[in-house]
C-alpha cells in the first residue's frame, strides 16, 4: 500500500529509502560516489531558484524535519543539497550513465474524457519509498502526485483537471546543464511540479514548456477537463515537439522518440532501443485490438498488465541474469482520467499484472 501525506507529514523513513536507493545507484552504476553527486547539483539549485523559489524552500523544510528525524547519508544528516540533488537524479544520473528504458504510456481520448495509462518501470526497493503527495495550490484547486519521497513530483493529477504522466528520453548530447544561456533549464521532476501546480490545461502547459526548457529528455503526456490529450516530447534546453496520435484517439509512448525531429536527436540507444521498440510495438498491438472496446479503462488496465515479451514486457518482471544496476522492473501502474468533472488516479502498487488497481483517488481541497 502507498501512503497518502501531505508535504509536512512525509515519512522519514521512506525518504531514507530514497536516498539509500541513490546511494546505492550512483555507485554500483556509474561508480560515482555521493559527495560527486551533490557538487553536480550547484546549479540546478540556481534553476530552482530562479523559477521556482517556493520549491526551493520545500526542499529545505523537507530537509530540515529529515535531519532532526537522523535521516542520513554515510553517517551524516542529510541538507538541501542532498534533496536538490535527488530532485535532479534523472539528469545527473544520463550525465554518467546508461540509464535503462523505463516505462510505458498509453492514452485515450473518447466521449470527452481524457485517459492516461502508464507504467513506472526503475528498481523495485524504490516501491518502498513511493508516496501519494497531497499538494496545497490554490491556482489549481490543488494535487496529488505520486512521487519517490524527497522528490516534488512524478506523475499525478490537479484539481483543475489536468493529468501529468512521463516517460524518459535519451539525448546524444546529454543533459543540458542550467545556465543564463539556456534559460536555466530545470530538472525534469521540478516541470512536472510546476506543470501540476501552474496549470489548468493543456494550453497553459504548452505555454509553461514554451518559456521554460527541461534539462533531460522527456515525453510528458497531458490530458485536461476539456477531454484533449497532448503528448510532448521535450528534449534538453529545447521546445517540445508534439507526437501524433499512433491510431485514432490513441496515443502510444515508451522511451525512445517517435518524431523524427527528436529521433535524430537522441542517437543510438544500444540495446535500450530494442527493449523500448518490444513495448511499443506491444502496446499498438494491443491499442489495435482494443478500438471496438466499450470500456476503455478496462483496456488501458489489460494493456499494462500484458507480460508478453518477457523480460521485454509492459508489466515487467525483474531479469536474475542482469547486474542489480541493470535490473529494473514494473514498479507501480497508473490510470489518469480527466472529465469536466474534474480528475482521478488510480494506483497498482506492483506490477500490473499482479496487482489490484485502487478506487479512483481524488485532489483534497483544503
Amino acid at each position: 500500500m502507498i501512503t497518502r501525506v501531505m508535504s509536512s507529514t512525509v515519512p522519514c523513513h521512506t525518504i531514507q529509502t530514497s536516498f539509500d536507493t541513490y546511494t546505492w545507484l550512483f555507485r554500483d552504476a556509474a561508480g560515482v560516489e555521493w559527495d560527486e553527486v551533490r557538487s553536480r547539483s550547484t546549479n540546478w539549485q540556481k534553476s530552482i531558484e530562479y523559477h521556482a523559489p517556493e520549491l526551493l524552500q520545500q526542499l529545505g523544510a523537507w530537509a530540515s524535519r529529515a535531519a532532526d528525524q537522523g535521516v542520513a547519508i554515510a553517517g551524516r544528516r542529510v541538507d538541501i543539497t542532498d534533496f536538490v540533488a535527488l530532485n535532479a537524479r534523472s539528469e545527473i544520473l544520463a550525465s554518467v550513465w546508461s540509464t535503462p528504458s523505463e516505462c510505458t504510456t498509453v492514452a485515450n481520448q473518447s466521449n470527452a474524457v481524457a485517459t492516461i495509462g502508464q507504467t513506472w518501470d526503475w528498481f523495485g526497493q524504490q516501491r518502498d519509498a513511493l508516496v501519494l503527495l497531497d499538494i496545497d495550490a490554490d491556482l489549481v484547486g490543488g494535487a496529488l502526485t505520486l512521487t519517490e519521497a524527497g522528490m516534488l513530483a512524478k506523475i499525478g493529477i490537479n484539481g483543475a483537471g489536468l493529468c501529468v504522466g512521463l516517460n524518459f528520453l535519451s539525448s546524444a548530447a546529454g543533459p543540458a546543464t542550467p545556465s543564463s544561456d539556456n534559460g536555466w533549464v530545470v530538472p525534469v521532476h521540478v516541470m512536472l511540479r510546476m506543470l501540476l501546480t501552474r496549470c489548468r490545461s493543456i494550453a497553459e502547459c504548452r505555454d509553461l514548456l514554451g518559456q521554460v526548457q527541461i534539462s533531460a529528455g522527456a515525453n510528458i503526456t497531458l490530458a485536461d477537463a476539456e477531454g484533449n490529450i497532448a503528448m510532448l516530447e521535450c528534449m534538453p534546453a529545447s521546445i517540445p515537439v508534439e507526437v501524433e496520435p499512433s491510431y485514432p484517439n490513441w496515443w502510444v509512448h515508451t522511451n525512445h522518440c517517435i518524431n523524427q525531429q527528436n529521433a535524430v536527436l537522441q542517437g543510438d540507444l544500444s540495446g535500450a532501443f530494442d527493449e523500448s521498440n518490444d513495448r511499443y510495438m506491444r502496446a499498438i498491438a494491443l491499442v489495435g485490438a482494443s478500438q471496438a472496446a466499450a470500456d476503455t479503462t478496462s483496456s488501458i488496465v489489460s494493456i499494462l498488465s500484458d507480460t508478453d515479451n518477457g523480460y521485454h514486457a509492459i508489466s515487467q518482471r525483474p531479469n536474475p541474469a542482469l547486474a542489480a544496476s541493470d535490473r529494473t522492473e514494473t514498479v507501480v501502474g497508473v490510470v489518469m482520467a480527466s472529465t469536466t468533472t474534474g480528475a482521478s488516479i488510480r494506483v497498482a502498487a506492483g506490477r500490473p499484472d499482479d496487482s489490484r488497481f485502487s478506487e479512483p483517488l481524488f485532489v483534497q481541497t483544503s
